[in-house]
């Protein structure tokens, strides 16, 4: 969000908007990713309540490894390497 938006209350109001329909169809977990240097973001979700859930990792396929296991897949290519 932009500088000049900022503290208007439209963050919050659209995460209480996600949450207020996630508990409407009987969801119990709302859980999202930030990343780790946006502290501005982060010090917002604290102050929502918020936890920091440390334990999760993200992992990410692109380009040439992304293609490898692609092919992988029945009937997408080439077989499987083994």
């Amino acid at each position: 969000m932009r500088p000049v938006h900022r503290g208007g209350g439209v963050g919050r109001a659209l995460l209480a908007a996600v949450a207020a329909r996630l508990r409407e169809r009987g969801g119990d977990r709302l859980e999202w990713s930030a990343l780790d240097w946006n502290e501005l973001a982060l010090g917002f979700y604290r102050g929502l309540g918020a936890r920091r859930m440390d334990q999760w990792v993200t992992h990410r396929l692109i380009g040439e490894e992304l293609e490898s296991l692609a092919r992988e897949a029945p009937g997408h290519g080439s077989p499987p390497r083994r």
